[in-house]
């Protein structure tokens, strides 16, 4: 099962995926800049209770300070660091930005998804 945390601005939105790409579990928490490592495996340890074959994670965030700590609990909790979606994930999208990091990374994630559930041209909105 793959776990996909959406680091926002006030939610942490938390997806669980089973092998076939169906959604299994959504849940949302709220954004605090100041929780640690620890606080945060707490808040995940909660939701995989429900759900113990979590095995891969993948993150995306705009809130940056948060980054660090989150692929911190996620490494802690799975064994392995999650994907972050950001600059240098190779997507196969072709962003024409003179700064590529003004892009969320969640908004990458949606364009990503939808190309691979749709034909282009397509419009998301997040």
């Amino acid at each position: 099962m793959l776990l996909a945390v959406d680091i926002g601005n006030s939610n942490i939105s938390i997806g669980l995926f089973d092998r076939e790409g169906a959604l299994r579990f959504l849940a949302s928490l709220d954004t605090d800049r100041r929780k640690t490592a620890n606080q945060i495996c707490v808040d995940l340890m909660n939701l995989f209770q429900l759900y113990h074959d979590v095995s891969d994670s993948i993150l995306c965030s705009v809130v940056p300070p948060l980054n660090f700590m989150t692929e911190k609990a996620l490494t802690r909790l799975l064994g392995k660091p999650p994907m972050v979606v950001g600059p240098g994930v190779k997507t196969g999208l072709n962003i024409r930005l003179a700064v590529q990091t003004q892009m969320g990374a969640d908004i990458v994630a949606d364009a990503v998804a939808a190309l691979e559930s749709f034909t282009a041209p397509i419009i998301t909105i997040d």
